[in-house]
């Protein structure tokens, strides 16, 4: 949480390990995409929200998005520092 809210932050500690282990997704989200990752913003907030942890399309499948993690996401997302 503690790092810049920058692409190259966001998917080498967050994102980068989601794109290795679904790929699948890329059918429809490229994670290692900037422009589709912030297109895609609304519904990756809600899809890595915490009330959604029992959903079936939760993000990551892994369940093990990290509080830092969430937040340097999410500071991206928003685009705040």
């Amino acid at each position: 949480a503690k790092l810049e809210p920058s692409w190259d932050n966001v998917y080498a500690n967050v994102l980068a390990y989601w794109d290795a282990i679904a790929p699948c997704m890329d059918n429809w989200l490229r994670l290692d995409d900037e422009a589709q990752v912030r297109a895609y913003a609304p519904l990756i907030k809600k899809l890595t929200d915490p009330g959604y942890f029992e959903r079936f399309r939760y993000m990551p499948v892994s369940r093990d998005l990290t509080r830092g993690q969430r937040a340097l996401l999410y500071n991206f997302l928003n685009g705040t520092a």
